[in-house]
Protein backbone atom coordinates (compact mmCIF):
# COMPACT_ATOMS: atom_id res chain seq x y z
CA UNK A 1 0.00 0.00 0.00
CA UNK A 2 2.71 2.35 0.67
CA UNK A 3 4.69 1.93 -2.54
CA UNK A 4 1.07 2.70 -4.29
CA UNK A 5 0.99 6.06 -2.44
CA UNK A 6 5.19 6.55 -3.28
CA UNK A 7 4.53 6.09 -6.75
CA UNK A 8 1.36 8.84 -6.83
CA UNK A 9 3.59 10.63 -5.37
CA UNK A 10 6.23 10.63 -7.46
CA UNK A 11 3.85 10.92 -10.60
CA UNK A 12 1.91 13.62 -9.44
CA UNK A 13 4.23 15.65 -7.28
CA UNK A 14 7.14 18.23 -8.27
CA UNK A 15 8.20 18.72 -4.72
CA UNK A 16 8.05 15.10 -3.64
CA UNK A 17 10.15 13.56 -6.30
CA UNK A 18 12.51 16.27 -5.56
CA UNK A 19 12.76 15.74 -2.06
CA UNK A 20 13.47 11.89 -2.30
CA UNK A 21 15.08 11.80 -5.88
CA UNK A 22 19.18 12.18 -3.94
CA UNK A 23 17.88 8.91 -2.47
CA UNK A 24 15.43 7.05 -4.00
CA UNK A 25 16.79 3.87 -5.83
CA UNK A 26 15.02 1.64 -8.04
CA UNK A 27 15.51 -1.66 -5.62
CA UNK A 28 13.85 -0.32 -2.83
CA UNK A 29 10.77 -1.04 -4.35
CA UNK A 30 9.59 -4.73 -3.88
CA UNK A 31 6.62 -4.21 -6.55
CA UNK A 32 8.00 -4.74 -10.34
CA UNK A 33 5.58 -2.68 -11.23
CA UNK A 34 5.86 0.07 -8.95
CA UNK A 35 10.15 -0.42 -9.99
CA UNK A 36 8.78 0.41 -13.55
CA UNK A 37 6.78 3.44 -12.65
CA UNK A 38 9.60 5.30 -10.45
CA UNK A 39 12.06 4.48 -13.02
CA UNK A 40 9.90 6.46 -16.09
CA UNK A 41 9.67 8.85 -13.27
CA UNK A 42 13.01 9.77 -12.12
CA UNK A 43 13.96 9.69 -16.00
CA UNK A 44 11.39 12.66 -16.53
CA UNK A 45 12.44 14.31 -13.57
CA UNK A 46 16.09 14.02 -14.21
CA UNK A 47 15.06 15.64 -18.01
CA UNK A 48 12.43 17.93 -16.95
CA UNK A 49 12.93 18.68 -12.89
CA UNK A 50 9.45 18.05 -12.81
CA UNK A 51 6.90 15.34 -11.88
CA UNK A 52 5.66 14.05 -15.00
CA UNK A 53 1.72 14.28 -14.11
CA UNK A 54 -0.47 13.32 -17.08
CA UNK A 55 2.48 12.73 -19.51
CA UNK A 56 3.01 9.36 -17.07
CA UNK A 57 0.34 8.04 -19.67
CA UNK A 58 2.36 9.09 -23.05
CA UNK A 59 5.57 7.43 -21.04
CA UNK A 60 3.82 4.50 -21.28
CA UNK A 61 2.67 4.21 -24.52
CA UNK A 62 6.09 5.55 -25.57
CA UNK A 63 7.89 2.57 -23.76
CA UNK A 64 5.46 0.41 -25.00
CA UNK A 65 6.02 1.64 -28.75
CA UNK A 66 9.67 1.25 -28.42
CA UNK A 67 9.09 -2.25 -26.95
CA UNK A 68 10.45 -1.83 -23.92
CA UNK A 69 7.51 -3.18 -22.31
CA UNK A 70 6.12 -6.63 -22.64
CA UNK A 71 2.74 -7.15 -24.00
CA UNK A 72 0.98 -9.14 -21.49
CA UNK A 73 2.68 -6.76 -18.95
CA UNK A 74 1.68 -3.90 -20.69
CA UNK A 75 -2.22 -4.76 -21.19
CA UNK A 76 -2.05 -5.09 -16.95
CA UNK A 77 -0.45 -1.53 -17.11
CA UNK A 78 -3.00 0.06 -18.92
CA UNK A 79 -6.16 -1.86 -17.91
CA UNK A 80 -5.60 -2.12 -14.16
CA UNK A 81 -2.28 -0.26 -12.67
CA UNK A 82 -2.46 3.23 -14.08
CA UNK A 83 -6.54 3.70 -13.89
CA UNK A 84 -6.23 2.38 -10.20
CA UNK A 85 -3.27 4.56 -9.36
CA UNK A 86 -5.44 7.80 -11.21
CA UNK A 87 -8.50 6.86 -9.12
CA UNK A 88 -6.83 6.51 -5.81
CA UNK A 89 -5.08 10.26 -6.16
CA UNK A 90 -8.19 11.47 -7.31
CA UNK A 91 -10.08 10.09 -3.73
CA UNK A 92 -7.11 11.61 -1.88
CA UNK A 93 -8.18 14.64 0.17
CA UNK A 94 -4.87 16.39 0.50
CA UNK A 95 -1.32 16.10 -1.41
CA UNK A 96 1.10 16.40 1.96
CA UNK A 97 4.09 15.77 -0.24
CA UNK A 98 6.54 16.33 3.06
CA UNK A 99 4.46 13.50 4.95
CA UNK A 100 4.70 11.39 2.22
CA UNK A 101 8.17 12.08 2.41
CA UNK A 102 8.85 11.20 5.62
CA UNK A 103 6.65 7.98 5.41
CA UNK A 104 9.09 7.16 2.38
CA UNK A 105 11.97 7.70 4.49
CA UNK A 106 11.02 5.32 7.31
CA UNK A 107 9.51 2.83 4.78
CA UNK A 108 12.90 2.50 2.86
CA UNK A 109 14.69 2.70 5.99
CA UNK A 110 16.52 5.85 4.51
CA UNK A 111 19.18 7.42 6.97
Amino acid sequence: MIERKIVIGLITSTNYLKSVRPFLKLTFFESVAARTIASWCLEYFDQYQKAPGKDIQNIFYSKLQQRQIRKDIAEEFEIEILPSLSAEYERQEDDNWEYLRDLTIKHFRVQ
